[in-house]
């Protein structure tokens, strides 16, 4: 269980490690929270807000960095990170639908207007768990 504030090269723990839980700054109920999840009374269902990355070389990490058609990292270092922004396990499986999208375009005066985009998905657990799923759109 990682207790932290922000993110952290942890490589080394990744690789001796079965199954990590990042919980962040959980406050006064968290250690109830891990337990719950680490017991298997709850499936954890979050994702993470930021990209993890492998080692301190490669701090800061951005999950929207532009290559600038060299590599960055050290020679002998994979480039991505350990475990990218939006990355998160749980207990059950979900299924997707196929997306509807109210409209395909819009302006910026739209938007100025308060007009908006809706995306509908359909999301199905398809496992033995009861489980929430949080559907990613960027």
């Amino acid at each position: 269980v990682l207790i932290q504030g922000r993110p952290l090269a942890i490589g080394e723990v990744a690789e001796l490690s079965d199954a990590l839980l990042c919980a962040w700054y959980p406050g006064s109920e968290g250690g109830r929270a891990i337990g719950d999840i680490l017991f298997g009374q709850v499936n954890p269902s979050g994702k993470l807000p930021v990209s993890i990355p492998r080692s301190a070389g490669q701090l800061p990490v951005y999950y929207n960095q532009k290559n600038a058609g060299r590599p960055r990292p050290y020679v002998d270092m994979p480039s991505k990170p350990l475990y990218p922004f939006g990355f998160g396990l749980g207990y059950s499986s979900f299924e997707y639908g196929s997306p509807a999208i109210s409209q395909k375009e819009i302006t910026l005066d739209e938007l100025r207007s308060g007009s908006r985009v809706e995306v509908c998905v359909e999301v199905k657990n398809t496992g033995k768990m009861k489980g929430d799923e949080v559907v990613q759109l960027y």
